[in-house]
Formats: structure tokens, sequence, C-alpha cells
């Protein structure tokens, strides 16, 4: 259960820098 949580919150970490990566290139 906790593995699973963390992999979650990983990848909610990785989306959201990637979001800011997109949109830095975007600007």
């Amino acid at each position: 259960m906790v593995g699973a949580l963390v992999t979650v919150f990983l990848n909610i970490n990785l989306g959201f820098c990637v979001d800011i990566l997109i949109v830095g290139n975007t600007i």
C-alpha cells in the first residue's frame, strides 16, 4: 500500500515538473 502511494505521489510530482517545463518552453 505504501509503495503504491509513493509511486502515485512521484508520478504526480513528475507530471507537475513536466508541465512547468512545457509552459516554460512555450513562453
